[in-house]
């Protein structure tokens, strides 16, 4: 009886083992299956906060990629300055307003035209030379040309409203109202026989004032009037058919004299005055010393005597 009771003991035990035993894997399979269900959840879970993480950066994106029009040129403008980060930065641009109509412009640092000096300009290029000192009539503004030739210097005076540099362009559509040259001839004979000297003492004696004695003749429908003052000889010409009267204008010449001291001849000087002409050689102031020759001509007869006199 005890013996067929363990052998009972035994089956029962064994079925018990074997139940459990094929239950064990249905558990497993479950659990596996939870997992994956898990795993499948987390991964759309992480998909699902990638992507809105996605949508996230790509709406930052466009937001920042798409400014306001204020701020789009300024970002613009830094954006070019900058090349690969290689290149200098470039400033940015300005920022100022436009002055307004009424606003005055800066004032030019350059010089202008009316600063210029033409006699000042002459004397530093000619330093070596004696030269008058030229005034332009009328208030105008003394221009200047001048040349240099073979033993010879030209100079072209010209009054005209603004002063200009030396041998401006412009000069060149203008007429000169005085001239001033010097030439050296080489030997006192030379430069004796170019100044031209005029003695006559023939006809009518005209009394000039000053103690001085003028002499009037008649030729060829003109009227020449002749005086000496020094080593100076001095002739006015007059056209009889325009009744232009040379002792007018002697009288003039010789009252100035008086108190204006021309240069010293060595050996000659020669004044001589057309009336009958007109330009800037109507009247001549020639005078020799050695065997250079200085010759002054002017528009005016008395312009003519104060270039002279000015002479240095």
């Amino acid at each position: 009886m005890k013996k067929g009771f363990g052998i009972l003991l035994v089956l029962s035990l064994g079925l018990l083992v074997g139940c459990r035993s094929n239950d064990e894997p249905q558990d497993s399979s479950s659990n596996s299956e939870t997992t994956t269900s898990s795993s499948t959840v987390s991964s759309t879970t992480s998909k699902s906060t990638d992507e809105s993480t996605e949508k996230s950066s790509s709406s930052e994106s466009k937001e920042s990629s798409s400014p306001s029009k204020e701020s789009s040129s300024t970002d613009n403008s830094s954006s070019s300055s900058i090349s690969n980060g290689s290149e200098t930065l470039q400033p940015e641009p300005s920022t100022t307003t436009e002055p307004s109509e009424s606003s005055e412009p800066p004032a030019s640092t350059e010089p202008t035209e009316n600063t210029a000096d033409a006699q000042a300009e002459l004397k530093a290029m000619h330093s070596e030379l004696h030269l008058p000192t030229v005034t332009a009539p009328n208030g105008k503004a003394l221009n200047i040309a001048s040349s240099v030739e073979v033993n010879r210097v030209n100079v072209l005076y010209y009054a005209m409203d603004k002063a200009l540099i030396m041998n401006h362009r412009q000069l060149n559509n203008e007429t000169p109202f005085a001239s001033y040259s010097v030439s050296d001839y080489g030997s006192n004979a030379e430069a004796q026989a170019a100044v031209n000297y005029i003695v006559d003492d023939g006809g009518q004696a005209v009394d000039l004032g000053y103690e001085i004695m003028g002499h009037q003749q008649g030729a060829a429908g003109s009227t020449y009037l002749n005086w000496q003052e020094g080593n100076w000889s001095l002739t006015v010409r007059g056209l009889n058919s325009e009744g232009q009267d040379p002792v007018a204008t002697a009288k003039k010449m010789v009252n100035y004299l008086e108190e204006a001291f021309l240069p010293v001849p060595k050996t000659l000087g020669q004044i001589t005055v057309d009336l009958g002409s007109s330009g800037y050689q109507r009247a001549q102031v020639v005078w020799q010393v050695d065997e250079i020759v200085y010759r002054v001509t002017h528009q005016d007869p008395l312009g003519a005597l104060q270039v002279a006199v000015s002479w240095e």
